[in-house]
């Protein structure tokens, strides 16, 4: 029978054997270490390719006289070219096209609201007029009228 010892150094024998790394893993790490630093070197090339394009661009434009720039940048010019741009501007257009519609829309619904202000108030003003005026004098007539007479005028009125 084994003892414990014996089984512990065929553990330990085992474990020594399979702890090897293999050559894949090896060329996989190197050769994305190679991308990256191929990536690396590229990039900075390109960005020193493209800041020296840019320079000599910019230096072969031509300079403009200062009678241009003081055309370009007087304020009558400046001015002419705004008032284009607000014209043109669709976003503009569209603005004041809403804001004309709504102030319609307002407008309209104010009316509304001042003729039915106008109509209730007209109403409360005969009611008021008629109650304590018209109302008063005709029930004092009633109220002066002798009992039968009294009597036939509601008979006459109720029908």
């Amino acid at each position: 029978m084994a003892t414990k010892t014996d089984k512990k150094i065929r553990k330990i024998k085992i474990d020594d054997e399979t702890t090897s790394v293999p050559f894949m893993v090896y060329f996989k790490g190197f050769f994305l270490v190679a991308v990256v630093v191929t990536g690396m070197i590229l990039i900075s090339y390109a960005a020193r390719n493209q800041s020296t394009k840019k320079s000599q661009d910019s230096l072969s434009e031509r300079l403009p006289s200062s009678e241009e720039l003081a055309q370009t940048f007087s304020k009558d010019s400046i001015q002419k070219k705004i008032e284009d741009e607000i014209r043109t501007n669709e976003a503009y257009k569209q603005t004041v096209e809403e804001v004309q519609k709504q102030s319609n829309v307002v407008l309209g619904e104010a009316s509304k609201a001042a003729s039915t202000v106008i109509e209730e108030s007209k109403e409360i003003v005969t009611d008021q007029i008629y109650e304590y005026t018209y109302g008063k004098i005709v029930e004092g007539m009633v109220n002066a009228l002798p009992d039968r007479q009294k009597e036939l005028l509601l008979q006459r009125m109720c029908k």
